[in-house]
C-alpha cells in the first residue's frame, strides 16, 4: 500500500489562513495585567501546567462561539486541530479538561483581574 505524500504541512496552512474571527478579536485583547496577577513559579518542580493566557482565551473562545458549557468545549478543543492552534495550544498537546478550566473560573471569579482587564 502506497502512502501519499502531503503537499503542505499544517503549520503552512495555518501560516496562510486569514485570520478567523475568533484570532481577530484575541488579537485585541492586552494580557499585561493577566501576567502581573498570575506570575509563573519558575522554582516549582513538577507539571508547570496550563498557560493562564491560554486557559483565558479558551474562556473568551466560549463566549464568542457560543459554546452552552464547559464540556462542548472541551469536546471541539481536542477535536478541532485549527481550533486548538488559535488559542495557543501546539497540535496534539494536551488540552485542559473541564475541571482545570472550572478551577480557573473559579481563581478569577475569586479576583478582580477582570474587571481591571475590561
Amino acid at each position: 500500500m502506497y502512502r501519499q505524500q502531503s503537499l503542505i504541512t499544517l503549520d503552512q496552512f495555518y501560516e496562510w489562513k486569514p485570520f478567523s474571527k475568533l484570532e481577530a478579536l484575541l488579537s485585541f485583547i492586552d494580557y499585561t495585567l493577566l501576567d502581573e496577577y498570575f506570575k509563573p513559579d519558575s522554582h516549582r518542580r513538577g507539571p508547570k501546567g496550563y498557560s493562564k493566557k491560554q486557559l483565558f482565551n479558551t474562556l473568551i473562545s466560549m463566549q464568542i462561539e457560543q459554546f452552552s458549557d464547559i464540556k462542548s468545549l472541551v469536546t471541539r478543543l481536542k477535536s478541532d486541530l485549527v481550533f486548538q492552534r488559535s488559542l495557543g495550544y501546539d497540535y496534539f498537546e494536551n488540552t485542559p479538561s473541564e475541571a482545570t478550566l472550572n478551577r480557573f473560573i473559579k481563581t478569577l471569579a475569586e479576583s478582580d483581574i477582570l474587571e481591571k482587564t475590561f
